[in-house]
């Protein structure tokens, strides 16, 4: 159900549109969490361990945000979205149409994940 959604979410945040995960923000500039802000470019990847949410900085030994997996709302979708714009640094204008049915998007995310940036 996550990868059927993601097409639509992607072009919410292209049109400008702020999704709520919990306690995480996403919009087209990066995630937000709190009072703080990472751009896309500055994410180096998100993981989850022991049952947290770990969003590394690029450059950086420590976490930049490291929430509960249970506070994140709708975590596969979450996880999906986030892969697809740290793959894709050029927010503005992604081309979404290879997310045209939920065969496309399996593929994708298997792709992501054999590249090593899952």
């Amino acid at each position: 159900m996550s990868l059927q959604l993601t097409p639509k979410n992607i072009n919410d945040i292209n049109n400008g549109k702020t999704l709520l995960f919990g306690p995480l923000k996403i919009n087209k500039k990066g995630i937000k969490h709190l009072f703080k802000t990472i751009t896309w470019k500055e994410i180096d990847n998100i993981e989850i361990s022991n049952g947290r949410v770990l969003i590394r900085k690029k450059d950086s030994l420590l976490c930049w945000s490291k929430p509960y997996t249970f506070q994140v709302k709708n975590l596969y979708i979450f996880l999906s979205l986030t892969q697809y714009f740290i793959n894709n640094e050029k927010i503005y204008g992604v081309n979404i149409s290879r997310f045209k049915n939920h065969q496309d998007c399996t593929n994708q995310k298997s792709a992501i994940a054999k590249s090593g940036k899952d």
